[in-house]
């Protein structure tokens, strides 16, 4: 189940050897990609764009701080002197009624290569849509001239919720992502080697929750939007030495809103004034509505609005720096800065 909520205000959750989801810390090629606020990780990456995904999941180094669970390094793909392109899609609106009912499309491109003889790039693109409706099939509906109809759900008897006004699936909610990448390798000289990549994630989601599933509109949609650009300089000094210098930029936002469709057009909640005397009566239709208990028909679920509304917005600069010597046969000297 994870963290209560957390579901709710779109944090994704991984747990390592048990600890909190802020105790893992997450980076790309080298440079944090961690949400500062929650700690979750801040950017989905589809799997075209990962070269290599390093795990340490118990001791490690000092270098990695913020970090107590787990340390999670994504290495991204680079273009190579050889041409590459890579198309997928995936869906499941063809075929059986099952397939058909999760309603998922996939596609993804990559494409990567040599640049004027003197670069290389490696570019990728995701989309994905999905709108699950495979909960459950509900074919016990609500009779109005048996308003007190039961049924033995769940571990007890219920009643049929007034909403519940014809067979169908439960829906599931809906997860669609953008996401991509493109990287430019520069090789100085042998020894030298500069790169720059930017990364984006745009995310739309709504979670289904069982406490709404007769009142799945007034659920909140959640909006998140990543971008991480890089910098980063690897020099070779000697066999046995070498650095890395690096700059990043992280930045993101997350909104959470509730929508109605008022007269066929999907218009988003305001805040209600604090003071009801203060509330516009036109707008009756357009106020948030936090959610409420009601009578017994509704005690097991929700009505009104869902609870979240949230603004949320960060952005993390980071330098880093990280000079490796291999002194001699048993003896690795390693040092740097870390600098959020």
């Amino acid at each position: 189940m994870g963290i209560p909520y957390y579901t709710d205000l779109g944090i994704p959750q991984i747990h390592i050897r048990g600890g909190r989801v802020s105790e893992t810390q997450y980076m790309v090629d080298g440079m944090p990609v961690s949400n500062p606020m929650y700690g979750e990780i801040g950017l989905k990456m589809n799997k075209e764009s990962v070269q290599e995904m390093q795990i340490l999941a118990g001791s490690f180094n000092a270098e990695y701080g913020n970090a107590m669970s787990g340390m999670v390094n994504i290495v991204t793909m680079e273009g190579t002197p050889n041409w590459i392109v890579d198309l997928d899609y995936l869906t499941t609106k063809v075929g059986t009624e099952s397939d058909r009912l999760w309603d998922l499309q996939n596609f993804v491109a990559s494409a990567g290569g040599p640049l004027f003889g003197i670069a290389s790039f490696f570019a990728t693109f995701r989309l994905q849509e999905s709108a699950d409706a495979v909960w459950e099939f509900d074919n016990i509906t609500y009779d109005p001239e048996n308003p007190d109809k039961t049924y033995e759900g769940y571990g007890k008897p219920r009643f049929v919720h007034p909403f519940d006004t014809e067979s169908s699936w439960q829906p599931w909610g809906f997860n669609n992502i953008k996401d991509m990448l493109l990287k430019l390798t520069v090789p100085l000289s042998s020894r030298l080697k500069f790169t720059v990549s930017g990364s984006g994630m745009f995310w739309h989601t709504k979670h289904y929750n069982f406490w709404w599933q007769y009142n799945p509109n007034s659920r909140n949609e959640n909006f998140h939007k990543t971008i991480n650009l890089s910098a980063i300089l690897n020099h070779t000094l000697s066999q046995n030495t070498f650095y890395t210098l690096g700059i990043s930029q992280y930045s993101k936002s997350r909104e959470q809103r509730v929508f109605r469709f008022i007269d066929g057009e999907k218009i988003e909640l305001i805040p209600a004034p604090l003071d009801p005397a203060d509330a516009d009566s036109s707008l009756i239709d357009y106020y948030y509505r936090s959610s409420e208990p009601s009578d017994p028909y509704f005690s097991e679920f929700n009505t009104g609005n869902d609870e979240y509304w949230t603004d949320e917005f960060q952005t993390t600069y980071n330098l880093r720096f990280d000079l490796t010597s291999q002194l001699s046969y048993r003896h690795l000297l390693k040092t740097g800065v870390d600098i959020r």
